[in-house]
C-alpha cells in the first residue's frame, strides 16, 4: 500500500533520476546520478551567413547546422554503500578516448533529463572532475564531474544519399528538363537557390552535369523528368 501523510494524501517516493553512458566497443556502461545543475546545450545551432549587397541590406542565408553539443553534470556516488567509484571513473575516461580512439556512446536518462539523448549517438569530447570524497584507502567514493559530448555525424557517399532518397520517396516534386537548362538554373527555379544543384545531381544519379538541358536520351537530357529534393 502507498504511504499516507498526516493529511491522508499519497506519499509516493519520487523516481530516482539517472544518466547512463554506454559504448559497444569496448563494451562499457556507466550509470551516474545527475550533477548539481541541469545539462546544457552548448552547440548545434544553425549557421547563418550574411551575403553582402551593394548599398542594400545584406541577405541572410541558412547554411547548415553544427553538430549538437551537450554539457552534462554528473555524480558518481558510492558513498552510501561504502563502495569505490574508481572503476566508473576509469570507464568514462576510456569512453573519452584516454586509452585510444573515442568509441560511439549512447546516452539514456530518466525522462528527458538529457535533451536529444535517445535520438543520437555521441562522442565524449571532454571530462572535468570536480570535488571528491575519498575513503580511508584514498579511493574515491563520491565524485562530481562534467561530461562534454558531441553528436556523431557521419559522411555519406553520393550513391548512398541518392539511394536513400529514392528508396524512401524523400522528394517533393519533379521537373521536366528544358533546352538550355543547367542543374544550377533548375535548382534556382524549383528550390529557390542555385546552391542545391548537387542535391539534384545525387538524387537522380547524374554522372555528367554537362549533359543536362541538351538533346539525347540520358538522364538529365531535354525532356527527361528529374526528381526534386525537399
Amino acid at each position: 500500500m502507498p504511504n499516507l501523510d498526516d493529511a491522508g494524501n499519497t506519499n509516493t517516493p519520487a523516481p530516482l533520476k539517472h544518466v547512463t553512458f554506454t559504448s559497444r566497443s569496448p563494451r562499457l556502461t556507466v550509470r551516474c546520478d545527475p550533477g548539481q545543475s541541469e545539462p546544457k546545450v552548448t552547440g548545434g545551432f544553425g549557421q547563418i551567413a550574411s551575403v553582402a549587397r551593394a548599398q542594400r541590406r545584406s541577405l541572410t542565408r541558412w547554411s547548415g547546422s553544427d553538430p549538437v553539443e551537450l554539457s552534462i553534470p554528473i555524480l558518481l556516488d558510492g558513498f552510501r554503500r561504502g563502495r569505490s567509484v574508481e572503476q566508473e571513473k576509469e570507464n568514462l575516461e576510456r569512453m573519452a578516448g584516454i586509452a585510444g580512439r573515442n568509441p560511439k556512446v549512447k546516452i539514456t536518462g530518466t525522462g528527458k533529463l538529457v535533451p536529444y539523448s535517445e535520438d543520437y549517438e555521441w562522442f565524449i569530447t571532454d571530462l572535468s572532475w570536480d570535488d571528491a570524497i575519498l575513503n580511508q584507502d584514498g579511493r574515491r567514493v563520491r565524485q562530481f564531474g562534467t561530461v562534454s559530448v558531441t553528436q556523431v555525424v557521419e559522411a555519406e557517399t553520393e550513391k548512398s544519399l541518392a539511394k536513400r532518397a529514392a528508396g524512401t520517396g524523400t522528394y517533393a516534386r519533379s521537373y521536366r528538363v528544358r533546352a538550355g537548362d543547367t542543374l544550377r538554373s533548375i535548382s534556382r527555379k524549383v528550390l529557390g537557390t542555385a546552391d542545391r544543384w548537387t542535391d539534384i545531381r545525387r538524387l537522380n544519379n547524374i554522372t555528367d552535369p554537362r549533359i543536362v538541358g541538351k538533346p539525347g536520351s540520358k538522364k538529365g537530357n531535354t525532356g527527361t523528368v528529374l526528381k526534386m529534393p525537399r
